[in-house]
């Protein structure tokens, strides 16, 4: 899969759940915070993120991946910073 594609499915996911959490008007790049001290979501949303993510490269990839494992948790450079960190960790999981 190609990355623009990855990077498609993760900001169509963000979208998705600012959408459901009544987040409108939010403009959203390589550099938009996910989490961290100027995250756009919560915790919690963050959770609704990562299933969405998840469930959408299955609907079109046809490969289960599990984002949140051992590898994002000890990683130095949480993959969860911004879009392009965790397109870049997203994609690496559909590859491996």
């Amino acid at each position: 899969m190609e990355l623009n594609s990855v990077k498609k499915i993760v900001i169509d996911s963000l979208m998705s759940v600012l959408d459901e959490n009544g987040i409108k008007n939010i403009s959203v790049d390589d550099n938009t915070e996910i989490f961290g001290s100027k995250s756009i979501i919560d915790s919690l949303q963050l959770i609704s993120l990562i299933v969405k993510i998840e469930e959408d490269v299955y609907d079109q990839v046809g490969k289960e991946i599990i984002v949140v494992d051992e590898a994002a948790v000890i990683i130095g450079n949480s993959p969860f910073q911004t879009v392009k960190s965790l397109t870049e960790f997203v994609d690496k999981k559909i590859s491996e």
